[in-house]
């Protein structure tokens, strides 16, 4: 019962108005897009290292914060500049970009193809968050519709992604290859619920937070990465690979103006807020 014309949709003009108008259609546009970061994500983990690609996807931060300056009036200050300075550099320190893993990578003779699919990713990636918030930001307060969204996205993935996938594998584009023994299909069906989890939550984060709150937390998976590996695995970096996740956490910071709002609420709190 949610309504297929956005309150909103009127404030809009062209294409933004045509899509916002229909979010059924613009549901099978954002799929496509969703499929399409992820597969150069892969294909460039295919030539690169995955820690190199996943330091090159993190550029998309910039891209967010580049074209959110015209379209949501985000505030363009040196300190915000520098703190995505900090999350792009923060981010290959941590991935081991500038060591062996990515001199091994620019060894290889794929490593052009590998740079331009994981910048296509980023730029899937921020399209992704920028594009949603603007075609459908006046919906943010109504649940219903993001639920009413998140399930048309799921199926046209069965309309549209599925017949897709089987038409490349016959045509010897990609292999489909199901899986096998309870373990791969077990292990299937949770990253499938776990995928689903994480676009849910990310298409809510985008609506509901701030501009920038979804690639920072993006970013901040470094850090948590490393957390984890060093309780799971007794995995410790090396100096390099810290001073990456300290130059994140200060880029998180920095970006979100952390500092000043927690300065704020303690000077709120003091009663010194009500200063002029």
């Amino acid at each position: 019962d949610t309504p297929a014309v956005s309150p909103g949709a009127d404030d809009k003009t062209g294409l933004s108005a045509m899509l916002s108008r229909r979010p059924r259609l613009c549901a099978l546009l954002f799929a496509l897009l969703l499929m399409g970061y992820n597969y150069c994500w892969l294909l460039s983990a295919g030539f690169l290292a995955a820690s190199v690609t996943t330091a090159l996807f993190q550029t998309s931060v910039g891209m967010v914060y580049a074209m959110s300056v015209p379209l949501f009036g985000e505030p363009l200050t040196f300190l915000r500049v520098l703190g995505i300075g900090l999350l792009i550099l923060g981010s290959m320190l941590a991935s081991g970009v500038t060591g062996d893993k990515f001199h091994n990578s620019t060894a290889s003779t794929g490593f052009g193809a590998g740079l331009a699919f994981a910048f296509t990713a980023a730029v899937g990636v921020a399209l992704y968050q920028v594009l949603f918030r603007h075609l459908f930001g006046q919906w943010k307060h109504d649940v219903r519709f993001l639920a009413f969204f998140g399930a048309w996205i799921s199926v046209w993935h069965v309309l549209v992604i599925l017949p897709l996938l089987c038409l490349s594998s016959w045509w010897g584009f990609e292999a489909l290859v199901l899986p096998r023994g309870h373990l791969a299909v077990g292990g299937s069906l949770v990253a499938a619920v776990i995928a689903s989890t994480v676009n849910t939550l990310s298409l809510c984060i985008a609506l509901w937070g701030s501009v920038m709150l979804l690639p920072c937390v993006s970013a901040l998976s470094v850090p948590l990465m490393l957390c984890l590996d060093m309780g799971l695995h007794h995995v410790f970096p090396g100096r390099e690979e810290l001073a990456g996740q300290v130059f994140i956490v200060l880029g998180v910071v920095l970006v979100m103006d952390l500092a000043v709002q927690l300065a704020g609420g303690r000077d709120a709190g003091l009663g010194l807020g009500k200063m002029v």
